[in-house]
């Protein structure tokens, strides 16, 4: 049944999803072309009756048309008509080995738009039912399951605030419908027409096809993404539960996690844990390569890679996790003071307790904080002997991936402190004495750490 789109049936679809989320900022993801147009359009109406509610546009220009910076400026011009200011954003992102164009553009467009995105904002995207309809067939010709054929999500959370598809619901036809009744302006999008991109192909060939052998398939393909999110969704209310007693830490997980559910659905457990990080989910061959690293017995801890994504076990733990950095800094200054990295927080503090380090046994000006390279020895508080910084990470269970970002305090050569876990024998203040203390949060698993 064809949806027809008004202003009213979008402010009530609208209405009905955003009122949950709390925002005082709607974004809007504003290409020039047809669609966003009428989104464009529809949101101006919308905020112009809303009380506390505020309007951004964000146009990324990918630099992949010669007219990209005409679409820039058109998009400014229709912007000021609305008595708005569009930012205009060149991506600056290199393309990497073997990543499609598409791919590249698309992974692009997400974080430059995330940049735009605060806790207090929503982002709305123009995709609407035939978009949707094209990325489950694109999907099922993969041979996806019920994550990959539910399709888009309408809601869903985005950096630190929420992204929207509020014209999802609606067909194409009836936003082209929308834009020639409201003599709306837009760019043509050229590539839109190449036959290069396999999107392309679903749209002007492989969906038109299936219409014509069965009029409805549209809405028939549609409903499917519907039944699949059902059955996600169902899943995840059985899943969550047990997830919650299986957490560790951010990103961390109990791998008793497995023993809750039968092993058909451990591959759907894993998208889910993968999912509530807001990692993208992971193509079958990766599910299978974590499954197989839970089952390893390799003494060395095992780690499963893509698109920028980690998942490694250390013992009874699985680790969800950005790609990590191939290195640290070499050494930073210490004044006494806590230390931001881009990988955590060092917090400092003073108190008299029974491990904490002696101010007067060091001299700031020969205090580095180092980090390891192997090697390395230590004698702990409580021990009469140095022992290899390597073993005593092991008894500390610290993954081997963490260790090359724990901070160490050195004086010259000798380690005065292991931050988060030791404090040197040698360094140490006398019982009750005022010393240094020492707080270590890592944030390898909350965020994509960047080292310049």
């Amino acid at each position: 049944m064809k949806t027809h789109l008004t202003f009213e049936t979008f402010r009530a679809h609208l209405l009905k999803k955003i009122k949950n989320l709390r925002s005082s900022r709607l974004v809007v993801a504003y290409s020039g072309g047809l669609d966003s147009s009428v989104l464009l359009d529809l949101v101006v109406s919308y905020v112009r009756e809303s009380e506390n509610i505020s309007l951004s546009l964000i146009h990324v220009d990918h630099g992949l048309s010669p007219s990209s910076l005409e679409w820039g400026t058109h998009c400014k011009e229709i912007a000021s008509l609305y008595n708005i200011k569009c930012s205009v954003v060149r991506v600056t992102a290199l393309r990497k080995a073997k990543q499609s164009e598409e791919a590249w553009a698309r992974n692009a467009r997400y974080e430059v738009l995330e940049r735009h995105v605060d806790a207090n904002s929503v982002l709305l995207t123009a995709h609407h039912k035939n978009d949707q309809v094209e990325t489950i067939i694109h999907h099922a010709m993969s041979g996806a399951g019920p994550h990959g054929l539910k399709g888009m999500r309408e809601v869903r959370s985005f950096g630190q605030g929420s992204l929207m598809r509020p014209l999802l619901n609606f067909s194409a036809e009836c936003i082209k419908d929308y834009a020639l009744e409201k003599k709306l302006k837009w760019v043509e999008d050229s590539s839109n027409l190449s036959d290069k991109y396999l999107r392309n192909n679903i749209r002007k060939a492989g969906l038109p096809a299936l219409e014509k052998i069965y009029p409805s398939a549209l809405e028939g393909i549609y409903r499917v993404g519907l039944r699949q999110l059902e059955i996600v969704d169902g899943l995840n209310q059985i899943f969550d539960p047990k997830i919650k007693e299986c957490v560790i830490s951010e990103g961390i997980y109990s791998v008793r996690i497995f023993k809750f559910f039968p092993e058909s659905l451990h591959g759907f457990l894993i998208k889910r844990l993968l999912e509530r990080s807001d990692f993208p989910v992971p193509r079958e061959s990766h599910v299978l390569a974590i499954l197989g690293i839970l089952n390893s017995t390799r003494k060395r801890s095992p780690v499963v890679r893509w698109g920028g994504v980690e998942v490694r076990l250390y013992r009874t733990q699985i680790y969800l996790m950005h790609k990590l950095p191939l290195s640290t800094c070499p050494s930073l200054g210490w004044t006494g003071l806590s230390v931001s990295m881009p990988w955590g927080e060092l917090e400092v503090g003073k108190k008299a307790g029974r491990e904490v380090l002696d101010p007067n046994k060091i001299s700031h000006q020969s205090i580095k904080i180092g980090f390891r390279k192997g090697g390395e020895k230590f004698q702990p508080a409580r021990s009469a002997f140095h022992h290899d910084l390597k073993k005593l990470f092991q008894q500390w269970n610290v993954p081997p991936w963490e260790r090359a970002f724990i901070p160490i305090i050195k004086n010259g050569d000798e380690i005065v402190a292991v931050c988060g876990y030791g404090i040197s024998r040698k360094y140490l203040a006398e019982e009750g004495e005022v010393g240094f203390s020492f707080s270590l949060r890592l944030s390898i698993y909350e965020q994509d750490i960047k080292v310049s």
